[in-house]
């Protein structure tokens, strides 16, 4: 059997899955969110849902996840990044993910989780191609857009 599923936003980017074959797996999702009650409750929806999540407590935690350092090993279907977190911002990491020549890097969806979310904040995130969601997380509204923007498996 084979799927359609869509794999990104901005540049809209989709793959045909076949479930048969040995190779596909689950959409893989990095969570950065330096509230630890808040992510592992995020950790635990998404995992409900069929997502492969990986969890970074920091901006440095979130670039070392994503490769940034040169490994570049590991690829994700979706982050999902707090804003205001020890050593880089949600939006500091975006801004380098979208500088990557690696045409996947720009096309990895990102949900940006802010706080203090300000006019400047939007903007930026928007140029960045990030959807934006403010705390206190409306946790139905969270899963329709990670749903939305990958699918966790086939359906």
């Amino acid at each position: 059997m084979t799927i359609q599923r869509t794999v990104s936003r901005a540049p809209q980017r989709t793959e045909l899955v076949d479930v048969n074959d040995d190779n596909w797996t689950p959409a893989r999702v990095l969570l950065a969110e330096d509230d630890l009650q808040l992510r592992l409750l995020l950790r635990d929806m998404l995992r409900k849902k069929g997502y492969v999540v990986e969890e970074a407590s920091s901006g440095f935690e979130m670039l070392e996840q994503l490769g940034m350092d040169g490994l570049r090993h590991k690829t994700f279907d979706l982050i999902v990044t707090c804003n205001q977190m020890r050593g880089a911002t949600g939006l500091e990491v975006i801004d380098e993910l979208r500088k990557c020549l690696d045409p996947h890097c720009w096309c990895t969806p990102v949900i940006l989780i802010t706080g203090f979310g300000d006019s400047q904040v939007y903007a930026e995130a928007i140029r960045l191609g990030a959807v934006v969601l403010d705390k206190p997380l409306d946790l139905d509204v969270f899963l329709q857009h990670a749903a939305a923007l990958v699918s966790p498996t086939p359906s």
